[in-house]
């Protein structure tokens, strides 16, 4: 019995279905990708968090302060990542998934390019709210005790994987607001990665994970935790 070939029309519609189907599947499997990577990034923040919280028990309530400055500043040994490695004990926590900063050195994986204006290399992919370090504006909120709300109070974040800011371990908040309030997330993104999980970079809806000083991470929008028309959660005088 002669066997039955298929038609072009057949085989067009078959690849057609494949198309649609692949079309509905790599979305899916993309935004699957950005949810474990969210996931791992929320547990190191989570698991800094906890060694803070070791760290603080261990100092008397002094919170950890930073030391990797940006652009040309030098290194401080005294650096949070430094500081707090002996209580969580690993290197790993310092990477956060997905960073493609070209500043991590060979060895990490890296393109080995020093950061802008320094002969380093990026050291961390997160940093400390400076509003809670030496490095703090005016008055340095240094102790827990100092803190009216700590479940508010912005600690760790994701650090910019591109510019002078990518070898730093903390931002500088206070230079954000120049009395425009659409050009904060534009300047806010200089020192931040705010889009790390979804959104666009410099907009409001960008969307990046944030660890807090009572202990506990999540991801949010920065419009979310940094609201000029209601609390800033980066300054603790107002993130009440």
């Amino acid at each position: 019995m002669p066997q039955r070939a298929f038609t072009l029309i057949e085989l067009l519609v078959v690849i057609s279905i494949i198309a649609l189907l692949v079309g509905l599947l790599l979305p899916a499997l993309s935004r699957a990708r950005i949810a474990g990577r969210r996931g791992v990034d929320l547990g190191n923040i989570r698991t800094m968090e906890i060694a803070h919280t070791m760290y603080v028990d261990d100092n008397k309530g002094w919170l950890v302060d930073v030391g990797l400055g940006h652009g040309g500043e030098n290194e401080d040994p005294g650096a949070w990542i430094f500081t707090l490695e002996r209580y969580y004990g690993s290197k790993l926590a310092r990477r956060s998934p997905g960073d493609r900063s070209v500043h991590w050195p060979p060895e990490e994986s890296g393109s080995g390019q020093h950061v802008p204006g320094t002969s380093r290399y990026r050291k961390t992919s997160y940093g400390i709210n400076n509003y809670l370090t030496s490095k703090a504006p005016l008055k340095p909120w240094r102790q827990f005790t100092l803190i009216a709300s700590p479940t508010r109070t912005v600690h760790f974040l994701l650090m910019t994987e591109v510019g002078e800011f990518a070898g730093a371990d903390h931002p500088h908040v206070e230079n954000w607001w120049i009395g425009n309030r659409d050009a904060v997330p534009v300047l806010a993104a200089r020192h931040l990665k705010l889009h790390a999980f979804g959104g666009e970079l410099g907009t409001w809806s960008a969307q990046s994970n944030y660890g807090f000083l009572d202990g506990h991470a999540e991801s949010l929008p920065f419009s979310a935790v940094y609201d000029t028309d209601k609390r800033n959660q980066f300054n603790p005088e107002v993130a009440r």
